[in-house]
Order: structure tokens, then sequence, then C-alpha cells
């Protein structure tokens, strides 16, 4: 009986030892290493994205700064039925009024047209044919060029846009280069102060590196194609257009930011309104002295302003 007990301890002990090597033989080794491919991880900056976004949004005329509204505004809509076309009116002026931007008084001649129609090509070209000095009031500095107006007529975008803008002395609010049909500068006998020069007159600083001219925006004339409201609300369409009116905006825009300037893309969720991003921008824009001479210098400043903006909203914590 203790043989046979001294036999089965025997056996047992062999059992363990043996499962135990067996278990040891199949786990990987402590000294073994795993080789895993490098996880690079790209996070820009709130400061790369906000000069992003003022890049791929902003289009100022050649050569110029990104204008600004600096007189009242006075919107105009046709092609829709009143009360209509009166939601839209109101919700734009609404955002041009949180920018402090001066609103024009019942009965004002709009400076702001937009025009709903069942061919926006056609009633782009018919505009252009029809409304010349909107398109064009042979004033350096204060369009795009042929290009742009040629796309502006034939883009088939559900939305086009044309401004028109002129650079300002920031005191005087009057233009800085000669207006259509403007004599041109004749000097007085005697010259001792900047408004003796009459609209040419301002105030310049002694550096290259510095442009104290405001850029104004003068027009703007938009082109609604109705079909437009089969892709998106009127909501959607009404802060679309107040984006564009209130800026001058890129029409092949890309904002690498969330945007109503996407509600036209198949891509992302689409905004419903002004995006907070549109919003600080717009904001930045407004309050953003551009004195710069150099190219993207302005905008530096605008992003800038943009980071503040946002950091202030809160936004720079909760946007992806």
């Amino acid at each position: 009986m203790a043989q046979f007990s001294v036999l089965c301890i025997v056996l047992f002990a062999s059992c363990f030892t043996g499962g135990q090597a067996a278990a040891q033989s199949s786990a990987p080794s402590l000294s073994d290493e795993t080789q895993l491919e490098d996880i690079v991880v790209n996070g820009a900056s709130l400061k790369a994205r906000a000069e992003a976004f003022v890049a791929s949004v902003g289009a100022p005329v050649e050569g110029r700064k990104l204008a600004i509204w600096t007189e009242e505004v006075c919107v105009g809509a046709a092609g829709l039925m009143p009360e209509t076309s009166r939601v839209m009116v109101d919700r734009i002026l609404d955002w041009a009024h949180s920018l402090g931007i001066r609103i024009g008084s019942p009965g004002c001649h709009p400076n702001i047209l937009i025009v709903f129609g069942a061919d926006g090509d056609r009633m782009s070209q018919e505009l252009v044919r029809t409304r010349r000095l909107d398109f064009d009031a042979s004033v350096s500095m204060s369009r795009h060029g042929d290009r742009a107006l040629r796309a502006f007529q034939s883009s088939h975008r559900p939305v086009r846009w044309w401004q028109m803008s002129v650079p300002i002395d920031p005191d005087t609010g009057r233009p800085i280069v000669r207006d259509r049909g403007q004599t041109p500068f004749s000097p007085p006998p005697e010259i001792s102060r900047p408004s003796d020069f009459g609209s040419f007159g301002q105030i310049t600083m002694g550096s290259r590196l510095y442009d104290d001219s405001i850029d104004a925006l003068r027009s703007t004339v938009v082109v609604v194609d109705t079909k437009a409201l089969e892709q998106i609300s009127f909501g959607q369409l009404s802060d679309y257009v107040a984006m564009v009116v209130l800026a001058q905006i890129d029409p092949d825009v890309s904002a690498p930011a969330p945007s109503i300037l996407g509600i036209f893309d198949d891509t992302g969720v689409q905004q419903q309104n002004l995006s907070a991003w549109d919003q600080a921008f717009l904001q930045a824009l407004y309050s953003t002295h551009q004195r710069n001479v150099g190219v993207g210098a302005d905008g530096a400043l605008i992003a800038k302003n943009l980071v503040r903006k946002l950091e202030t909203s809160g936004v720079a914590d909760n946007d992806p």
C-alpha cells in the first residue's frame, strides 16, 4: 500500500513537470521582441489650421487686401416671393449687424443684389450685359480679372457671386484711386495739407512695409440657381449667401475646417448655419487692421486674430 502511494506521487510529479515544460515551450520567450510599425500622429496646431482657413477661404483682388464693408449695406432680392426673400435678407442683415456693419434705412438703394433664376448661367450673362457697372466700373484694383468674370457667367454653380471693391483712405473714406469719370488730379495753387489733393490726398507712412489704406466693398451681385434648393434647406442657403456677401470668398474654396461653405460638397457633415469657424473668421476679418504691403502678411494677422476668437469661444478645446 505504501509502495502504491509512492508510485502515485511519483507519477503525479512527472505529469506536473511534463505539463509545465510543455507550457513553457509553447509560451513566447520574454526575450522575444515584437516589431510594430511606426505610428505617426499628425496634429496640426490651431495656428496652422487658422492660417490654412484664411488662405483657402479668402480671395482678395490681386495685390490687395481682403475687403470689408465700410459703408451701409442695403440688400435687395429678386426672383422669389417677397415674404420668402425677406427671410433671407433679414438673416444677412442680422449677421452684418453682429459684425458692426451699418444697415441702410428702408428704401435704400441696394449694394447687395441677390437674384434667383431657373438658369444660373443665363441669368448671370443677362446681368453682366444689362448692369455693366456692377461688374466693371473701370476702376483700378477694384475687381478680379476677365477670366473670373467669364467663370461667373458659365460656372454652372448653384450659387455664384461677383464683388466690386476699392482702396480707400482710412481717415476720409474716399477712394485713393481715380474713379470712373473722375477728372485727373490738378494741384491747387497752394498745397498745405493732404486734403488739398482732393480724393487723392492721404497720409502715408515713411515705410515700404506698411499700407494703411482699407479695401472697401462697394457692391455684390449673387445669382442663385433655384435648383440649389433641391440640395439644401433655405436656412442653409441664407447663411451661405450671408457668408459670401460679407467677405471676399473664393468660389473654389474647400475649407479645411467646419464651414457653411461646404454645404454643396458631398463630403462630411453639412452645417446648418454659419459654423463657429465661419463666425470667428468674419469677426477676425472685421477687427483686424490690415496694413502690410507683403503678400500674405495681412492673412497671417487675420489668422492670429482668428485663433484668439476660437480660443475665446472654446472651439479650440472642442473642435476635432
